[in-house]
């Protein structure tokens, strides 16, 4: 039988500015949104999706800005949080490496 696999790789452009956020401690973390697109037929289609990453990562994302092309492999993660009195429940791609391609243009 066949383990299972929690995969992902994906590139796109960084749809806003990174602002990464550091722990007393000094580590980082770095939330960001990543718009991909994708053909079916002879539309295109663009998709944004929600990644994390932290570390060495995060540090590598805090210098990317809006406009930049990105290479994210990593794994789906989610997570919930509290939002008020409400449960909140979010999917997201936790990015354990990145790479970042300036936009010069």
């Amino acid at each position: 039988m066949m383990s299972d696999m929690n995969v992902v790789a994906l590139s796109g452009t960084l749809r806003w500015d990174t602002e990464p956020k550091f722990s007393e401690k000094g580590s980082c973390t770095c939330p960001f949104k990543l718009e991909t697109k994708r053909k079916f037929g002879d539309k295109e289609y663009s998709d944004t999706v929600d990644c994390v990453c932290f570390g060495d990562a995060a540090l590598i994302m805090a210098d990317a800005s809006a406009g930049d092309r990105i290479v994210v492999v990593g794994r789906v993660g989610s997570r919930s949080y509290e939002d008020g009195e409400k449960k909140r429940y979010m999917t997201q791609v936790v990015a354990e490496q990145v790479e970042v391609i300036k936009n010069v243009g």
